[in-house]
């Protein structure tokens, strides 16, 4: 009888923490944001775009709301967003089974092509982590840039290779 009622006593604060704890109906969701990293460390995974984890509360198949979410920048201080502040918007949006194409505000003026390739790639990334597509098109003023699975390079472990070593010369 001891055992039955303490196995009752723990589903019930089961019961009670649940309720009280857990929001009722809301759904706990997570997604994976890329960001450039603040400081950038070359020869490493992570040294120039990092993940950010977010949560969406059941909104994980809502695109156009993540990406919004995502322009708005990262959380972590070790991050930062590689677009613009407030200048990169998303004008249009279209998702193909395959095919991500989206149009932002035109950045010409205030990123350079190298900057511009970094964004469009932690972008890339995160649409890629986002979706099942197979590919992310990405335009802005007259800059296009598209990017799959397949040809998106986070680390390039040539520049990890160490030089050998010499000896000095008297």
């Amino acid at each position: 009888m001891k055992r039955i009622f303490i196995i009752l006593a723990v589903i019930l604060a089961m019961a009670v923490c649940a309720v009280f704890l857990i929001p009722f109906g809301e759904i706990q969701d997570h997604v994976v944001f890329y960001y450039a990293q603040t400081d950038f460390s070359y020869g490493v995974p992570d040294g120039v775009i990092g993940t950010e984890f977010r949560e969406v509360n059941g909104r994980s198949d809502d695109l156009p709301y993540l990406l919004a979410l995502y322009l708005e920048g990262p959380l972590n201080a070790s991050l930062t967003s590689p677009f613009p502040s407030k200048k990169a918007q998303i004008l249009e949006l279209s998702l193909t089974d395959q095919l991500i194409k989206i149009q932002l505000s035109d950045l010409d003026t205030t990123m350079t092509d190298s900057r511009f390739s970094l964004a469009c790639a932690c972008l890339s990334k995160t649409c890629l982590g986002l979706t099942d597509a197979q590919a992310v098109e990405i335009t802005s003023g007259s800059r296009s840039v598209k990017m799959d699975r397949n040809n998106l390079l986070l680390f390039d472990e040539s520049v990890s290779v160490e030089l050998p070593h010499q000896e000095e010369t008297k």
